[in-house]
């Protein structure tokens, strides 16, 4: 099993999302919300590497994600994306379809 881990407490906040942006390159953008400078951002993610399983955990506030055309391209990847919202959630759009994610929810992204 391999795991990484990333913690703002360790690296700062702007450090901290700038390695989660790479980590996530080909799977989303991600960017923080012009109400959290990248400097006070508090973000701690794991995750867990089991073969064809991968397990992340992520504690941060606020971050604008998108998967556009150049990515679902450029990575290839054709994956289910699982999230399972334990506290927070997200309002978003998956194409043309609003969404709207709160705390217990859980929801399955196809990235291909």
């Amino acid at each position: 099993m391999n795991s990484y881990h990333l913690s703002s407490a360790a690296l700062g906040g702007a450090e901290t999302l700038t390695n989660y942006q790479d980590v996530m390159q080909n799977i989303l953008a991600c960017f923080s919300t012009p109400d959290v400078a990248p400097d006070d951002l508090a973000l701690d993610f794991t995750v867990w590497h089991l073969g064809s399983l991968i397990l992340g955990s992520l504690h941060a506030p606020a971050l604008t994600y998108y998967r556009d055309a150049a990515i679902i391209q450029a990575s290839g990847m054709d994956h289910l994306l699982v999230q399972h919202y334990t506290i927070g959630g997200f309002d978003g759009a998956a194409g043309t379809q609003p969404m709207r994610m709160r705390s217990g929810d859980i929801c399955v992204f196809d990235l291909a």
